[in-house]
């Protein structure tokens, strides 16, 4: 699966001791742990992940403590092309920044979109979602655009820093609750409290997740954001690697199988491979 992009990998880097002995598409390369951090992850035998809890279908721990969603396949699909064991940590996006730092993770999927300010802090690979911010709504619901909320009672999880306020959008919102929790709209949505949520996809499709049938996204697409995985510091190489892998995957349809398992369900939508680099990503939301 990553011999054919390994090869490039490492010519790239100038390390010809990573270079993998071929024998099919499947081979795993083996690394140098003295110059790749994947070669320092192989050694260990395990990537350890961060993702976040109760973002279901992106990422969830039942009770047991088993993950599953999208992005946990997503990171067990790196764990497996650099063939050791995946092993996942719950945290916030605060918390990933900490682990990080600390080096206690390889690899974290927060759900925040990549920006100039948060690509000084953290390396990214390229996105895995393009994402825009959007309306959520009962599914016999009139409204259909931002026009269509005057008068209404709005939930919002915008992103502060990549959103676009609701009532800057539409002033003539009735009432506008404004949730500090990624998923603070679940209950005023349930309850009848809200007549919209607006937000970004990520969020409204978790929340859909945890509100069960009965509601659609809905209006234009407001924003644009790009979502991948962070890495930590030390040596380089590691966001080339991973952008390999999802290049394969979506060439292979292995993306698609996973958006078709958890994402399609729940917007009965077909979406394509992000066709956007981390520096584009960054460029939609620089700093100042």
């Amino acid at each position: 699966m990553l011999a054919r992009y390994a090869l490039l990998i490492c010519a790239l880097m100038m390390l010809p001791s990573c270079l993998p002995e071929i024998v099919d598409d499947d081979t795993v390369p083996n690394f140098n742990a003295e110059n790749t951090v994947m070669g320092v992850i192989q050694d260990e035998g395990v990537l350890r992940i961060a993702v976040e809890d109760d973002r279901a279908p992106w990422s969830d721990f039942t009770d047991d403590g088993e993950p599953a969603g999208f992005n946990v396949d997503l990171g067990r699909l790196i764990a497996r092309s650099l063939g050791v064991e995946a092993e996942f940590v719950p945290g916030t996006p605060d918390e990933m920044d900490r682990l990080l730092n600390g080096e206690d993770i390889d690899v974290a999927f927060p759900l925040t979109p990549i920006t100039e300010e948060r690509v000084s802090v953290h390396a990214y690979a390229d996105p895995y979602w393009t994402g825009h911010q959007r309306l959520l709504v009962p599914e016999d619901s009139e409204i259909e655009q931002m026009t269509d909320l005057a008068g209404a009672t709005v939930c919002s999880v915008v992103d502060a820093g990549t959103g676009a306020p609701a009532l800057d959008l539409n002033p003539d919102i009735g009432d506008l609750i404004d949730s500090s929790e990624p998923l603070g709209c679940v209950e005023p949505m349930r309850s009848g409290a809200a007549d919209a949520i607006i937000g970004p996809d990520v969020l409204l499709i978790a929340h859909m997740e945890a509100l069960g049938e009965g509601y659609r996204i809905a209006g234009d697409q407001l924003t644009t954001e790009g979502y991948g995985p962070a890495v930590g510091g030390g040596l380089g190489g590691f966001t080339a690697f991973i952008d390999g892998v999802f290049s394969e995957a979506d060439r292979e349809g292995v993306w698609r199988e996973y958006y078709d398992q958890w994402i399609a369900p729940l917007t009965g939508v077909e979406m394509e491979f992000p066709r956007m680099t981390t520096e584009d990503a960054a460029a939609l939301y620089p700093v100042g």
